[in-house]
């Protein structure tokens, strides 16, 4: 009796067993693939970036002021980019830019050795376009961009610092001014970069005066006029 039930129970198994089973191949797919519209080679693409940047000659003149090496950019900001084709592309960038000018001198009346440091602190809008070479999928690749930026310059400091001399009691004097009032708040400039995907190597220059001759003379200042030229590399994220 036993045996005869298991066996009912096994055959009906079996029958049903076909039943519960769904053949997919059979299946109507309604869902719509959607198309991606957001990465480095589609549509629309938004990263952050650093950049860090020499001013190779602090200052142009020379009157009684010497270019110090350590004068140098920074930038952190965030950049939008537009595909217009696989080829060409536009875009846009906001971003914080440090910049800082040093600049070494020797007073000839007291043989005291001296340095000036200018530190800018601007909120800058760069707009530019994207070239392409080559094919890349769905990464930055091989590109060159142009564009023209414009900028705030809210921050604007000088820091003297001067030595102390053996009748001082002090190594060195320092004297921060700020809001310098010969500095131009505003600047603009045209910048261009070469990239391989998540970096690349720019060259800014600045078209216009950050010194304003109206309110210092070059004697005064001991020199023209800052580098408008920078040299660095970018990292995007």
């Amino acid at each position: 009796m036993k045996k005869s039930l298991f066996l009912l129970v096994l055959i009906a198994g079996i029958s049903f067993a076909p039943m519960a089973q769904v053949v997919l191949l059979e299946d109507t797919v309604t869902e719509k693939v959607v198309e991606k519209k957001f990465g480095p080679n589609q549509l629309h693409y938004v990263n952050t970036f650093f950049n860090f940047g020499l001013n190779p000659f602090a200052h142009s003149g020379e009157l009684n002021k010497q270019n110090s090496p350590w004068s140098f950019d920074f930038q952190v900001g965030v950049r939008y980019k537009y595909k217009i084709s696989n080829y060409y592309a536009l875009g846009a960038q906001l971003y914080y830019n440090l910049s800082t000018y040093s600049i070494d001198y020797v007073n000839p009346d007291q043989e005291i050795g001296s340095k000036e440091d200018f530190e800018l602190g601007a909120w800058g809008l760069e707009l530019y376009q994207r070239f392409n070479f080559a094919k890349r999928g769905n990464t930055l690749g091989l590109y060159f961009d142009l564009g023209a930026y414009g900028e705030w310059n809210a921050y604007r400091d000088k820091i003297v610092t001067i030595d102390g001399t053996d009748m001082d009691l002090y190594k060195e004097e320092v004297r921060r001014y700020r809001k310098v009032e010969y500095i131009h708040p505003f600047s603009y400039g045209l910048s261009a970069r070469l990239g391989y995907n998540n970096i690349s190597l720019y060259a800014r220059y600045r078209l216009s005066d950050l010194v304003d001759a109206e309110k210092i003379t070059p004697t005064e200042l001991g020199f023209e006029e800052f580098t408008p030229l920078s040299l660095g590399v970018s990292f995007h994220f």
